[in-house]
């Protein structure tokens, strides 16, 4: 039996079906999932000094990886949505729309990314319209496993 009746899988850096934990999860926990990728504008915006906040090629290979996960969603009859803007107004907005239960993603380790986490999940709290689980399979080792000589994290 199914955990969840709707879920999002918001696709972040496993851009592929094949060893993805996050979408494993979904599948064995979920009646109906909405495959999506989110291009965050704060991607190609400036830095405050007025450097790029990712490289082209950067860019170019993060849309050929979600161009590759679309059409292998298509061989399987699925379909990938792909939006633009910033994650932590679309999500809401797709929870309500689709009335989802929980959204699978990526646990993610850098600064941005864990800001961003920490907003998605007081957001869906404060609207009472589903949760996030995040999965870390896509990490060799977790962010609290690694120790230095002295033990510490």
């Amino acid at each position: 039996m199914n955990t969840f009746k709707n879920s999002i899988v918001w696709f972040t850096n496993n851009l592929r079906l094949q060893d993805n934990q996050v979408l494993s999860e979904a599948v064995k926990q979920s009646e109906n999932i909405i495959p999506i990728f989110i291009l965050d504008t704060r991607l190609y915006a400036n830095t405050n000094y007025g450097f790029k906040t990712t490289g082209n090629a950067r860019l170019q290979f993060i849309k050929e990886c979600v161009a590759n996960l679309q059409k292998n969603l298509r061989n399987i009859d699925s379909e990938l949505y792909i939006l633009e803007g910033i994650p932590e107004n679309i999500i809401p907005q797709l929870i309500l729309k689709h009335k989802c239960d929980v959204i699978f993603t990526n646990k993610a380790f850098g600064l941005h990314e864990v800001a961003l986490e920490t907003k998605l999940k007081k957001l869906c709290k404060e609207s009472k319209t589903g949760s996030v689980q995040f999965q870390t399979g896509s990490v060799q080792f977790q962010n609290d496993s690694v120790q230095s000589q002295t033990g510490l994290s």
